[in-house]
């Protein structure tokens, strides 16, 4: 019994070798029958593609049409199916809705940042702001914050609460991204509640402050700009 099991050995390896060799030889045909079949499936595109051409050329001299109105009229029905029956319209509505929808997130978030500068209802803080705006960079010297202290006191008659009333002011300041904002939103209150004398004044001012570091070319800008919006100046 031992023998036989000797006998038999041999050729079960030889089976599993051969067995092996053939998965072997079978996974290397299917490997370079891939590699054979790329360049025939490209060929075929580009088959399809020379005979869609010949195609149109043919319908185009058949109706003694130019080839390019042919192409360019296939294209057009192609266009049209995708935007009726693919879910073209849709597509565009949802793109609009989201544009209207991130337009309208951005316009409340424009409120939201200049809801402080919009509260205010009196021009004597409204002046203020705009007193503290004007400074080269946004920034006030210690004498230009004097001479402010100096107005709040002389002409708004602030004289208790002008320290409370410049902090609120200085707060409200850096709410505004720069001075022509805080002067458009300023305007109406301009120009209902002063004289045509009181908006002389207020931009006095503004061109007092302005004259302790410059003024610069970007000051004058903004006092012109001041001037239309009051009235003082006309419009360009």
């Amino acid at each position: 019994m031992f023998e036989r099991s000797q006998t038999r050995c041999p050729a079960i390896v030889i089976t599993l070798v051969g067995n092996r060799d053939d998965r072997s030889l079978l996974a290397r045909k299917t490997s370079l029958t891939n590699r054979n079949r790329r360049p025939r499936m490209r060929h075929a595109r580009v088959s399809m593609f020379l005979h869609y051409v010949g195609l149109v050329s043919n319908v185009a001299r058949a109706l003694k049409m130019p080839i390019v109105v042919l192409v360019a009229s296939t294209l057009a029905f192609w266009v049209i199916y995708w935007f009726i029956r693919m879910g073209g319209v849709n597509h565009f509505h949802e793109q609009s809705a989201r544009r209207k929808e991130e337009a309208r997130r951005a316009q409340a978030r424009e409120k939201e940042r200049t809801a402080p500068l919009r509260a205010i209802d009196d021009p004597r803080d409204a002046a203020t702001v705009l007193m503290l705006l004007i400074p080269r960079g946004r920034d006030p010297t210690a004498r230009q914050i004097a001479t402010i202290e100096e107005t709040m006191r002389a002409v708004f008659g602030y004289d208790h609460d002008m320290n409370e009333r410049l902090t609120h002011a200085r707060f409200i300041a850096g709410c505004a991204q720069s001075f022509e904002q805080a002067t458009g939103l300023f305007a109406d209150l301009f120009n209902k509640r002063l004289t045509a004398e009181e908006r002389h004044e207020l931009v006095g001012l503004v061109e007092k402050i302005a004259q302790i570091d410059g003024p610069s070319a970007i000051q004058t800008e903004e006092i012109g700009f001041l001037k239309r919006r009051v009235g003082l100046a006309p419009v360009e």
